[in-house]
């Protein structure tokens, strides 16, 4: 399903990333602009979706409608911080403690 495809793609999108920029020492490192529109243009991939997994990370779990992260799911983010757990409307839902007075 689209699900599964949109999957497909932002997984590609993160192990490229992940090899020619995260992979690298700073300083060898292209500059993440540029390189995101060379591989959208060599990939035919839509330069707005790979911003969002630079932005966003990879994640696996269930999406909406929209196509937006929900309900159980894990994230990995481009700076190494993993969450697993609640999304709801593309956003990770921390649980609320109730405080008894």
């Amino acid at each position: 399903g689209i699900n599964a495809e949109y999957m497909g793609v932002e997984y590609a999108i993160w192990k490229a990333y992940e090899e020619a920029i995260l992979s690298k020492p700073e300083d060898d490192r292209e500059e993440e602009e540029e390189w995101a529109d060379t591989y959208a243009s060599e990939n035919s991939v839509d330069r707005n979706r790979i911003t969002a997994v630079i932005k966003l990370g990879i994640y696996s779990g269930g999406r909406d409608q929209f196509n937006q992260r929900t309900g159980e799911g894990k994230a990995t983010y481009s700076n190494g911080d993993v969450y697993e757990g609640q999304f709801w409307e593309g956003k990770k839902k921390k649980k609320k403690k109730k405080v008894l007075c």
